[in-house]
């Protein structure tokens, strides 16, 4: 593990709970030492896994932190996960000395050759606190026009490091009487991980944030007059009531393998782009195919082989 703290570039954050999370954290590891030649880092990982886990994540590679520990015993069930993730994610921030950090999901990979010195310099460039891949816009309960915390870069120059809370605050809404068509009065009103930092610095005109844009295709292989008459109905209906996000610039349209890359939606996960090219994917969500700790790794393996020319 490094020791010169000055030679170090970014500090990233992530959280590891099984012994899946541990493979493809260790994956994501080599990874970026591959796409990022010369440049220093220190890799933060707290530690939620169970203490029967028979084989710990790689102590040469990481800096192994404490996870969350025990949760309160009044969390609901259907969010413990989340709570006990956000809570590790705080917990790792104590451990940061430099500039910049990036919280990264153990299942985000970033795809492009030299990102952390092309990130970091576009953050400096255009003055940019926060820089990262939004909830993809198929979890339309979730926030919108944001960055959240799948792959969060901050620039702690500008963001004070202790004002960062990445725990849900679900306790500041209730679902129960909220008026509904089809569930559209739920849209966007998820207090998932990261909701403080939306409420804190959306609207703050003193920060600077964007967002790489999700791939989403919400007309794909639909006839020319459905697609009219839903982009009518689009431009007259209040955001908060849309399911496909109003602002078009939130997304691509254009996704991986339209391009010639592996087709990663044909997986089910989650694209991202970054000026016209891949930024990365997220392996969120496999109903469609359930794959092993083992295919998955393959199919990962198959997915960035595909990106050795970016």
């Amino acid at each position: 593990m490094l020791k010169n703290n000055s030679s170090i570039e970014i500090t990233i954050c992530s959280v590891y709970h099984s012994e899946a999370s541990k493979k493809l954290l260790e994956l994501n590891y080599d990874l970026v030492k591959q796409l990022n030649p010369g440049v220093n880092f220190i890799w933060i990982v707290a530690d939620n896994s169970p203490a029967d886990l028979k084989e710990k994540i790689d102590a040469d590679k990481f800096l192994i932190v404490p996870g969350a520990g025990k949760l309160a015993d009044n969390i609901p069930a259907g969010v413990r996960g989340s709570y006990h993730h956000a809570v590790a994610i705080n917990s790792s921030l104590k451990y940061v000395k430099t500039r910049f950090v990036l919280i990264l999901d153990n299942d985000f990979y970033i795809v492009r050759s030299i990102w952390i010195k092309d990130i970091i310099e576009y953050m400096k460039k255009n003055n940019l606190s926060f820089l990262g891949s939004p909830w993809h816009p198929r979890l339309w309960k979730k926030i919108r026009y944001f960055p959240g915390h799948f792959s969060l870069f901050i620039d702690l120059n500008k963001i004070n490091i202790k004002d960062l809370d990445f725990t849900p605050q679900y306790d500041e809404i209730s679902y129960r009487n909220i008026l509904t068509f089809k569930n559209r009065g739920k849209i966007g009103l998820s207090r998932d991980t990261g909701y403080a930092l939306y409420r804190k610095y959306y609207k703050n005109s003193k920060i600077k944030y964007e967002c790489v844009l999700p791939v989403l295709k919400p007309y794909k292989n639909s006839n020319f007059v459905f697609v009219l008459i839903k982009k009518i109905i689009k431009s007259i209906i209040p955001d908060k009531w849309l399911y496909v996000p109003k602002r078009s610039s939130y997304y691509s349209e254009i996704g991986f393998s339209d391009l010639g890359y592996f087709d990663v939606a044909a997986w089910n996960w989650e694209e991202f782009m970054w000026k016209n090219k891949p930024f990365g994917f997220h392996l969120r969500g496999t109903r469609k195919t359930v794959l092993s700790t083992e295919e998955k790794i393959f199919k990962v393996k198959d997915a960035l082989n595909s990106f050795s020319n970016l």
